[in-house]
């Protein structure tokens, strides 16, 4: 019985992980739409459900990466409570905003703490990381820092514009600054690496 109730436990949470991950990508997206045929405190929480559905799916593994997004995860559930509780929708804007704060705080922390967040994911593939491959790290996480501050901004100023705007910009725009700059960085290591 242990066995099988383990196995469902599993299946349950292989499920459960790469939905509330979709789900909280698509964000953005459930706000605009459901605003316009659910009540405030049903879709609200609906979303805290699905916050926590994440945070209870992360895996139980210590890392620095899991610290970030349980953070991230508690901050949203405090909006989806402070939305609740003061029924205003305004408050679920700031998701985005949270969002970059926490990994702009992350990632500048960690050029003053070495090694940078870029270097350590390198060195996963790469443990004996070369002296010009740590100073492009460095670089790399000077870049994503800049991007953070810049997407950030952004991010707060669509929550005072049309909520269409904000929409726009966190649902789509968002993500496509950053699927360029993945694909920029990878193109430049590329080259760096055909190089030396």
């Amino acid at each position: 019985m242990k066995t099988s109730s383990k196995t469902k436990g599993h299946w349950l949470k292989a499920l459960l992980t790469p939905l509330s991950i979709a789900l909280i990508g698509l964000y953005p997206l459930i706000i605009f739409f459901g605003m316009a045929i659910i009540p405030l405190p049903v879709m609200v929480s609906v979303m805290a459900l699905i916050f926590a559905v994440r945070y209870f799916t992360l895996s139980e593994q210590h890392s620095e990466l899991k610290s970030v997004m349980r953070l991230i995860l508690m901050i949203a559930l405090i909006l989806c409570l402070c939305a609740l509780l003061f029924r205003s929708l305004q408050v679920m804007l700031y998701y985005p905003v949270v969002v970059n704060g926490v990994m702009l705080s992350v990632f500048a922390r960690s050029l003053y703490v070495p090694p940078p967040i870029i270097e350590r994911l390198a060195r996963l593939r790469t443990p004996d990381l070369p002296k010009a491959g740590i100073a492009y790290t460095r670089t790399v996480t000077k870049v994503w820092v800049g991007f953070f501050i810049l997407n950030g901004s952004l991010a707060y100023l669509t929550t005072q514009m049309d909520f269409a705007i904000w929409t726009l910009y966190n649902g789509l725009i968002s993500y496509g600054l950053m699927g360029a700059l993945f694909i920029g960085e990878w193109c430049v290591r590329q080259r760096c690496m055909a190089k030396t």
